[in-house]
């Protein structure tokens, strides 16, 4: 089972956020553009609309002057969400994009994430409810100049052209004066629910269905969605509003109605003026085995770098080349690695331990970049140093 590594608010941890979304431009004079009549499509998803199921194809497309633009994300343009016009089929939603490991797509009344584990090809469709809500269409906002073609089968007639792209879509008065507004900054997708002045914050309530249950971080706050591939953070929100003395920082924080509804809880604040309720979404990045493994402890250092322990039952756990160990010695084995603060490479991993049961729980750095680990072993075979006190 992979383990997953997080990234908590105001410190740069592990996350895999949804992707910059690539656009892969092949012109027809390099011979590999593809062939417009043939139909190619990503990964499905099966969102149930309220009425019946859907299974949703999800394609790529082409651009408008004739030129093979083949997406390597369902999205045409970076950090932008593509109109449905019909390319998702009938209960696909009005809005979509797609990255890796994330898919979203929008509807009306609900939101859906579709999270693949790359590696090991499973996948898992979370739908998220606005529970008690307006039937609310969602809308693009602030409009792209691109437009993308879908050129699906042999049939002209099925084919889906100038399909506008936005960065941002919006759900107005989703509950009484309460919007939801969704658009990405910095390669992650962000959420923000505008409260209008009177109206109230705890109507706000999700329900999640396709997750395993919901909890909360004690140390951070943020609300972990648990998954059958992994796990994704929804960073702890920062609640304020803009007032005549400025800006005021609003006490709020998740609450768990049961294990896959939850909702916020907001301080004491103005309600003549807006409140801004500004949760962050990340999306973790897997690292480990088809076996068991588990993430006990990580720190960040100032340069970003995150520096993880904890065990694996796995021989392929990845270890890098020079490691002090890339060979898997007993029934499991302690692990120690660094990773960029993206969670797209590893600076070094490896393995300690002996010939039974060995694993990482602690974790910390100094100044030099030099790791201290704690853990346990019943191994008597356990690597030590000629000096050490036993």
């Amino acid at each position: 089972m992979s383990s997953e590594v997080s990234k908590s608010a105001g410190a740069a941890m592990t996350c895999l956020t949804v992707m910059a979304l690539l656009v892969s431009i092949l012109s027809p004079l390099t011979g590999h553009g593809s062939d417009p009549m043939n139909t190619e499509t990503a990964r499905s998803l099966d969102i149930e609309d309220g009425s019946a199921g859907s299974r949703i194809s999800i394609p790529t497309s082409m651009d408008l002057d004739g030129n093979t633009d083949v997406s390597t994300c369902l999205s045409d343009v970076e950090g932008s969400f593509t109109e449905n016009l019909g390319q998702l089929g009938g209960s696909g939603g009005q809005y979509y994009c797609r990255g890796a490991p994330i898919s979203v797509v929008f509807g009306t009344g609900w939101m859906a994430y579709d999270f693949k584990d790359d590696e090991s090809e499973r996948g898992v469709l979370i739908r998220i409810d606005f529970e008690g809500s307006d039937q609310v269409i969602p809308i693009g906002r602030y409009p792209t100049d691109h437009k993308s073609n879908f050129f699906l089968g042999n049939d002209p007639g099925s084919w889906v052209r100038g399909a506008r792209n936005y960065q941002g879509v919006s759900y107005r008065d989703l509950w009484e004066g309460i919007d939801l507004e969704y658009y990405f900054t910095e390669d992650q997708l962000k959420y923000d629910l505008i409260v209008q002045p009177g109206a109230d914050p705890s109507k706000i309530i999700l329900s999640y269905e396709g997750v395993e249950d919901l909890s909360i971080d004690e140390a951070t706050g943020d609300l972990l969605i648990h998954t059958s591939v992994g796990d994704l953070r929804d960073m702890a929100p920062v609640t304020f509003q803009d007032g005549t003395v400025g800006r005021t920082q609003v006490d709020s924080s998740f609450r768990l109605i049961d294990d896959s509804v939850m909702s916020i809880d907001v301080g004491s604040f103005d309600k003549d003026h807006p409140l801004t309720i500004d949760p962050g979404l990340n999306f973790s990045t897997f690292i480990g085995t088809d076996s068991w493994e588990e993430i006990y402890d990580f720190t960040p250092d100032d340069e970003g770098y995150i520096y993880v322990t904890g065990y694996t039952c796995g021989q392929s756990f990845p270890t890098t080349t020079g490691a002090y160990d890339t060979m898997f010695d007993g029934n499991s084995d302690a692990v120690v690695l660094k990773m960029n603060a993206n969670g797209t490479s590893l600076s070094y991993s490896t393995f300690i331990g002996g010939s039974l049961d060995d694993g990482g729980e602690g974790i910390d750095i100094d100044g030099s970049g030099y790791a201290y680990v704690t853990g346990v072993t019943r191994s008597s075979d356990f690597p030590t140093t000629s000096s050490a006190l036993d």
